[in-house]
């Protein structure tokens, strides 16, 4: 049986996982989240340890 409903967050979800692959490297899931945190300008932070206020200025 089918509901035909629709279901954002699914969609959300797969258009996430297929951007992070388009990156073309070979990660798990936090692949997703690393590309989560780029589109929002954290460049790092939860996966990879650093904070953005942790980066050093030039």
């Amino acid at each position: 049986m089918q509901a035909h409903v629709p279901m954002p967050a699914t969609t959300a979800a797969h258009q996430m996982t297929k951007a992070a692959r388009a990156q073309a490297r070979e990660e798990d899931f936090s692949a997703v989240i690393r590309l989560m945190e780029q589109l929002a300008g954290l460049d790092g932070g939860v996966v990879t340890g650093r904070r953005p206020q942790d980066k050093e200025s030039n």
